[in-house]
């Protein structure tokens, strides 16, 4: 005797498939951008870390010597740019083999490395979005000889650089985060 069910088969339409797929690839899409906002935002938080930490050991260094850090060989030579490289002028003379970061670290017993967290360590002028440097400058604001160190934050709208001595860090550099520092 032929039976004929009238069950239907267990499992899955494809038209059900299909909206299980597209659900998940919708969170998959959205966990990518709540991650990358999420690696932005610490880096930022390592930036202004660093930045702190800079003024931390100059503080320090303020104690313990007289001189304003400047970058150079023997880190005593005026130079306003990139923290973390040896500084080459605008004219384009070589103002030595040390970096002010180097020189800090030295001069303070600390082995910090200050890097970018994106683990770059120059950039090109008037390219302000991909510029992930330390760089600092200092200049004389009546009485007080003041150093102003900057950072290129990520995530955040940061602060402009128009009220610092080298104003022009942000549009150039893409800076947008600066601490102040009176060195005298």
């Amino acid at each position: 005797m032929l039976r004929i069910s009238l069950h239907k088969s267990k499992g899955f339409t494809i038209v059900e498939l299909l909206i299980v797929i597209v659900v998940i690839a919708i969170l998959a899409s959205i966990s990518v951008v709540a991650y990358n906002g999420i690696q932005k935002r610490a880096k930022d938080s390592q930036r202004k870390s660093d930045v702190a930490e800079i003024i931390k050991l100059l503080s320090i260094r303020k104690v313990d010597r007289s001189t304003l850090l400047q970058s150079g060989a023997s880190c005593n030579q005026e130079y306003d740019g990139f923290f973390t490289q040896a500084g080459i002028s605008a004219t384009g003379s070589d103002y030595g083999a040390k970096s002010a970061a180097t020189c800090l670290t030295e001069q303070t017993n600390t082995n910090k490395r200050f890097q970018d967290p994106s683990g770059k360590d120059s950039c090109v002028a008037n390219n302000p979005t991909n510029c992930f440097v330390y760089m600092f400058s200092t200049c004389d604001e009546g009485a007080e000889e003041v150093l102003y160190i900057y950072a290129h934050l990520e995530n955040e709208t940061g602060t402009n650089t128009d009220s610092t001595c080298w104003d022009s860090f942000d549009s150039i550099f893409g800076m947008n985060y600066y601490k102040r520092f009176v060195l005298y």
